[in-house]
C-alpha cells in the first residue's frame, strides 16, 4: 500500500511449496544451460533482458511512485 494514501499500489502472487519447490528446480537447470553457454550467447541474453527492462521503465517508474508515496520529479 502506498504511505501517501494508503491505496493498493500492487498485488502479488502467493506460492505454495510445491510452486516454489518447482521454481528452485527450474532455476537450478537454468544455471546449468547457462554455463554451456558462450560468452557472447549470455552477453546477447543480457542485453534482451536489458532492452525489455527499458521498454517497460515508465511502468516500473510508475509502481516505484506508488509504493514509495513520493512524487515523480
Amino acid at each position: 500500500r502506498s504511505p501517501w494514501d494508503n491505496s493498493l499500489a500492487g498485488t502479488i502472487p502467493m506460492a505454495d511449496e510445491d510452486a516454489l519447490e518447482s521454481a528452485c528446480r527450474a532455476a537450478a537447470a537454468g544455471i546449468d544451460e547457462t554455463r554451456r553457454l558462450s560468452r557472447q550467447s549470455r552477453a546477447a541474453a543480457c542485453r534482451r533482458v536489458s532492452e525489455l527492462l527499458t521498454a517497460r521503465a515508465a511502468e516500473f517508474t510508475e509502481l516505484i511512485v506508488r509504493e514509495s508515496g513520493k512524487p515523480l520529479q
